[in-house]
């Protein structure tokens, strides 16, 4: 699908994930035309770098909560343990507390 190779190059080849990051959030959260959610799938594992260096918490919380609703053998949970997330940190550093 040409969307998911717009997202795939915007974000993991030319590094612009964090200024499409609202972008993202819609396409994790699903989108209509996307009926086999590879645009999601793509905006998933492009939002590991930019969790990683502790911006956009926002999507850090958003793909935890997919993390807990998915099923084991989800595609989504498969494609976020293939992010690339640094394994010197932890990433709930970046998540603001509940005070």
């Amino acid at each position: 699908m040409l969307a998911r190779l717009a997202v795939q190059v915007l974000c993991s080849y030319w590094g612009l994930a964090s200024e499409y990051s609202g972008t993202l959030k819609e396409f994790i959260q699903r989108v209509d035309w996307d009926t086999e959610d590879d645009v999601r799938i793509m905006a998933i594992s492009c939002c590991g770098s930019i969790v990683a260096r502790k911006e956009h918490a926002d999507l850090l919380g958003l793909l935890y909560r997919i993390v807990r609703l998915s099923p084991a053998g989800s595609a989504s949970r498969k494609q976020m343990a293939a992010s690339p997330l640094p394994h010197r940190e932890s990433p709930r550093t970046c998540v603001p507390s509940s005070t």
